[in-house]
């Protein structure tokens, strides 16, 4: 399925993509924000090893 489909099946949910680099990772948010009339930029978040534990969580808990 693509990003968009996800995005109406799942409107208020959170959705993760995960992958094994970031350059993968960038990939994936470059076509996320390429659907600007199905997700707003300020729903998407890329968050790696290189933040804290504690940071990563408050992200979770901030962003949809």
């Amino acid at each position: 399925c693509s990003h968009g489909e996800l995005a109406r099946w799942f409107p208020e949910q959170k959705i993760i993509f995960l992958a094994p680099t970031r350059p993968l990772v960038r990939q994936q948010i470059s076509a996320l924000k390429n659907l600007r009339d199905q997700i707003s930029k300020e729903k998407i978040l890329e968050v790696n090893g290189q933040l804290p534990a504690n940071k990563r969580e408050q992200l979770y808990q901030t962003h949809q």
